[in-house]
């Protein structure tokens, strides 16, 4: 629902899982600001704050938040990088050094 941008009807459905993950993603791209800034006070979790910042579309957010993420290793940054939701980042000449510190291909 969230790739055919139907924001509001996967909000209900994120609303209800255990795994508040995508939740904030979708509260960003929604536009729900407050929400968002709830979720993220009470996640701590690395990959939860690049949904988050990612769903708002804030780029130095989101590239800080995979700074986290690179600290748990190159197999996670990868796997974390290849999520749709971040493309918008993939050209960022700070997330292709961060790449290339963690031994990853472009």
């Amino acid at each position: 629902m969230l790739g055919e941008g139907r924001i509001d009807d996967a909000i209900k459905i994120l609303a209800l899982a255990p795994n508040t993950r995508y939740l904030g993603y979708a509260y960003g791209r929604a536009g729900r600001r407050r929400e968002v800034e709830r979720l993220a006070a009470v996640s701590p979790g690395a990959l939860q704050q690049v949904l988050i910042y990612a769903g708002l579309g804030y780029r130095d957010g989101t590239i800080n938040a995979l700074q986290r993420i690179f600290e748990l290793g190159p197999v996670r940054l990868g796997l974390t990088l290849s999520l749709p939701e971040l493309s918008f980042i993939r050209e960022d000449r700070r997330v292709k050094a961060l790449r290339g510190k963690a031994g990853l291909p472009e």
